[in-house]
């Protein structure tokens, strides 16, 4: 978990972000990750990875945005970390949000959300991207030939 800390002009000196480019919130807490302090879009992915629901929910109340690619984990958005590591209550969270995008290409190899979860074999997250009403199947050619790989039902 990612407990609030004190804000962060208090800590700024101690700010040891592993990603200066992108901009924090303003007057946003910063967050322990284990010795170390992030912003809370840094934050986000470690909470869609790891992290619950409630975390993911609270970042995303805070104000960062919920498709964010981080240019450090080749474009990943925090619903490309939650599906490559199999978070399907941060899965749940995300897709709940009105402004998520589930057709996002990760920026190293053109692999969609709905891909990282059918590479996993995780069926409970391949089957709540098919159900979302936004999903495209066809942004990636990859999705298909991946779905087909691992039996899981196209949709028409």
């Amino acid at each position: 978990p990612l407990p609030p800390l004190r804000p962060a002009s208090t800590l700024h000196s101690a700010h040891h972000s592993t990603m200066p480019h992108i901009a924090p919130l303003r007057h946003a807490p910063l967050y322990d990750a284990g010795g170390f302090y992030i912003t809370p879009e840094e934050a986000i992915y470690e909470a869609a990875g790891s992290g619950s629901a409630q975390e993911v929910t609270a970042l995303l109340k805070a104000g960062v945005d919920v498709n964010l690619e981080n240019p450090e984990m080749a474009g990943y958005t925090p619903l490309h970390s939650a599906c490559a590591k199999g978070n399907r209550e941060a899965v749940v969270a995300l897709l709940q949000h009105p402004h998520i995008s589930v057709n996002g290409l990760d920026g190293l190899e053109g692999h969609s959300a709905l891909w990282k979860a059918s590479r996993n074999n995780d069926r409970g997250i391949v089957d709540l991207l098919l159900t979302h009403p936004t999903l495209d199947i066809a942004v990636s050619e990859l999705n298909e030939l991946l779905l087909k790989e691992v039996r899981f039902p196209i949709p028409k």
